[in-house]
């Protein structure tokens, strides 16, 4: 029986489905993406902006599918794990001023 290759996402263990699973490298590039500025979409993040975003990943042609799910997932564990970027409700008035 071969080896499982697991990879840790916050509680969760994703197991991947073959050696060179590219998974974990989209993971990566969607975690450091969070973070880059350039990359990133505008604060305040808006439901809008999110689906964009994700929509702009899913439709790339040069990517494959397991690496689109592992960037979309590492760009939400990264979300997840800055809570400054998710305030209890503010209205929208007091974002924008």
């Amino acid at each position: 029986m071969a080896v499982q290759q697991t990879y840790e996402i916050g509680n969760a263990v994703v197991v991947l489905v073959d050696p060179n699973d590219p998974f974990s490298e989209g993971h990566t590039t969607g975690y450091l993406e969070f973070y880059d500025e350039r990359r990133r979409p505008p604060l305040p993040l808006t439901s809008q902006r999110i689906l964009d975003h994700f929509m702009m990943i899913l439709n790339e042609p040069s990517c494959g599918d397991l690496w689109k799910a592992g960037r979309i997932t590492g760009w939400i564990e990264a979300l997840i794990g800055v809570p400054t970027f998710l305030p209890p409700k503010i209205p929208a008035k007091d974002l924008w001023g």
